[in-house]
């Protein structure tokens, strides 16, 4: 679950800086600020949280098109919702359709995943 005052922060913040990575992280309670992370501190973030068959309210959804990633926090299952920030410096969105992430990043084929925080 996304704690409101997370999600208010994160809606008031300057875009410029943080990326989809420092945002999704935040709003789970995996960091404490929301910021820009470097790559190492993605990974490291990343391989602490066990991958879940489905999606859940709160798991972090990660996705990789063979070039850039994503990362959003999940916060509807239905219709599935992704709430956070659109890329480095970008616009904050909550409650955005999966879907419309997805062809984003090069369609309804990419790889998806997700993970618990």
């Amino acid at each position: 679950m996304i704690k409101a005052e997370r999600i208010t922060t994160a809606q008031t913040s300057d875009a410029r800086n943080s990326d989809c990575y420092g945002t999704a992280f935040f709003l789970v309670g995996k960091i404490r600020k929301e910021k820009i992370l470097k790559y190492a501190e993605i990974e490291k973030i990343l391989d602490e949280c066990p991958e879940v068959g489905k999606p859940e309210v709160g798991s972090l959804v990660l996705l990789w098109n063979g070039e850039e990633g994503h990362l959003s926090v999940v916060s509807c299952l239905d219709p599935l919702l992704v709430t956070g920030r659109e890329g480095i410096g970008g616009v904050f969105r909550e409650n955005i359709p999966l879907y419309e992430v997805l062809l984003e990043y090069g369609g309804l084929d990419i790889s998806v995943q997700y993970l618990q925080p």
